[in-house]
């Protein structure tokens, strides 16, 4: 329900990037690693390589979970290398310190 909540364009987006941030550290699947690495990481028009989205609440959230809960699979790593090499504060700063909040764990099913 919370990821149909974050497709929704309806929320603010401070409310979508709260609910990535509870979905990221709720689920350790696939389909949830690939719908973050959709938030996070998008392609160029040119010659289709990986580039990181343009900085935004939801982007910022998917980055964090991704670096916190996926640091060891290979497509988040590249986004979170990415991310650490960008030019912007904000995003080098979301995944050199990973937010882990409450007492939420990754599941794995």
């Amino acid at each position: 329900i919370i990821r149909q909540r974050v497709d929704d364009d309806e929320l603010d987006p401070s409310l979508r990037a709260l609910g990535i941030r509870m979905v990221g550290g709720s689920r350790r699947d696939g389909a949830t690693r690939e719908w973050l690495l959709r938030r996070a990481v998008g392609r160029t028009k040119w010659l289709r390589r990986k580039k990181l989205l343009s900085n935004s609440p939801e982007m910022l959230a998917a980055l964090s979970a991704l670096a916190v809960y996926w640091k060891d699979d290979p497509d988040a790593g590249e986004a979170v290398a990415m991310a650490r090499r960008s030019r912007d504060s904000e995003i080098r700063h979301a995944v050199a310190q990973p937010r882990v909040t409450g007492s939420m764990r990754a599941v794995d099913p």
